[in-house]
């Protein structure tokens, strides 16, 4: 069996006869054609769900949004859930009033909802709220932090792995903004 985990023909081999199988993550860029940045990996995705012998969906939601969009793909489906790999916690203490948002904060994801709804908690109620990877704010962020009144209490820093199992770990709440998800892993890794 092949398993082909990206949906680009050049990974295509039509001398390979055997069954192949491909994974299916999530319609966002079917659903959401604004998260469509530069060369778009998933043109050939429709293609590929109609040529593979079976297709391996990480959730029900996204088995159905395929089900919903491209009725006509008839390849079965087999559910097979993302997992996360099995690290050993340490037991930290957790930071008081600390809220963490981890990963790409742009389209889909609507970190500026989280901003705008954050700079709106009276002041007694703000903590600090960190930024987990997704690269340094833009300008654009730092102009709407900036203007929101929140500078001294946003940040952001990127992690390695074992890193962000810390961050994890010691935040007070971690909270997950996002428009659409397929699955949602930084939901599980948080748990």
């Amino acid at each position: 069996i092949l398993h082909h985990t990206f949906y680009s023909k050049t990974f295509w081999n039509p001398k390979f006869r055997r069954p192949r199988v491909a994974t299916h993550y999530d319609m966002i860029p079917e659903i959401f054609h604004e998260s469509r940045m530069g060369i778009n990996p998933h043109l050939s995705k429709h293609w590929y769900f109609n040529t593979v012998s079976h297709i391996l969906s990480i959730s029900e939601s996204a088995k159905t949004d395929l089900n919903q969009i491209w009725p006509d793909v008839k390849t079965p489906i087999s559910i097979t859930h993302l997992g996360h790999p099995d690290v050993q916690h340490r037991n930290l203490e957790r930071k008081k009033g600390h809220i963490i948002f981890v990963g790409v904060r742009s389209g889909y994801k609507d970190a500026e909802t989280l901003l705008r709804a954050f700079a709106k908690l009276p002041e007694n109620l703000k903590v600090k709220l960190e930024f987990i990877g997704g690269g340094e704010f833009s300008e654009s962020e730092k102009e709407t932090i900036d203007a929101l009144g929140i500078r001294s209490y946003v940040s952001q820093r990127n992690v390695t792995e074992a890193e962000l199992i810390d961050a994890y770990s010691k935040a007070h709440a971690f909270v997950f903004p996002s428009k659409y998800e397929g699955f949602g892993l930084p939901a599980l890794e948080a748990l």
